[in-house]
């Protein structure tokens, strides 16, 4: 058996002025958050789970809010502006119907592949890693170490003459080939998923425009365009 969370009445508020995501709260008591903070807490607090339903057409299963809300109100006790019941089989509670609704947007907004990668990112309250360290020169190859360090693998590219009083002198010119590491195209790919996943954040934060939810008030926030750039 499953409760649900939250229904029948708003979650209170953890602190003045504050909601569950640590966010202001307004005058209608709803927080207000940006679309990342509103997809970690369905993910990472509430839960939730992203499924596929192929025979449905891309329906997501497991989010029909409305079911699940009279499920929880079947289960009421009966008392004034409680729509749940205890929970004694040990299992696990439902999502809160905000979570659910954020589900199912994210699922219709994006494709598939990027919903999952989106849902999983929030459920860790992480976003793909732009920032690979700095570029730097690293030889291609290593003949050895001693005691204080590790030698590079060294070419002959040519030779140098030169005259003294002893006679001429040669000398093998050498030379390290380097590679750069993180390369150019790592950077970039790093960036485009760093991007792509600031594109889908969009598409989902267009797809909740106009939803009512009950603890929340999504804002226009968004992560920084690009927090490689000093402008961010």
């Amino acid at each position: 058996m499953m409760a649900y969370r939250g229904i029948g009445a708003r979650a209170a508020v953890q602190a003045e002025g504050v909601g569950r995501c640590g966010q202001p709260v307004g005058p209608d008591g709803r927080e207000r958050v940006s679309v990342r903070l509103l997809l970690e807490w369905a993910f990472a607090r509430e839960k939730a789970a992203l499924e596929y339903d192929e025979v449905g057409g891309g329906a997501p299963v497991g989010c029909d809010s409305t079911r699940r809300i009279m499920e929880a109100m079947a289960l009421s006790t009966g008392e004034p502006g409680s729509c749940l019941r205890v929970d004694q089989s040990g299992g696990r509670s439902l999502p809160h119907h905000d979570a659910e609704v954020v589900v199912s947007v994210l699922r219709r907004s994006v494709p598939w592949s990027v919903a999952v990668q989106v849902a999983e990112l929030a459920r860790t309250c992480a976003c793909p890693r732009w920032d690979i360290g700095p570029q730097r020169m690293v030889p291609c190859g290593w003949r050895g170490a001693n005691q204080n360090r590790r030698l590079a693998k060294t070419e002959v590219v040519g030779e140098v003459r030169y005259r003294t009083r002893r006679g001429e002198v040669r000398k093998s010119v050498t030379v390290c080939p380097v590679t750069v590491e993180p390369s150019a195209s790592q950077v970039a790919a790093a960036r485009r998923r760093y991007l792509d996943w600031r594109g889908a954040l969009m598409d989902v934060q267009a797809g909740l425009r106009g939803v009512t939810f009950d603890l929340f008030e999504l804002t226009d926030a968004l992560p920084a365009k690009a927090p490689w750039s000093k402008r961010g």
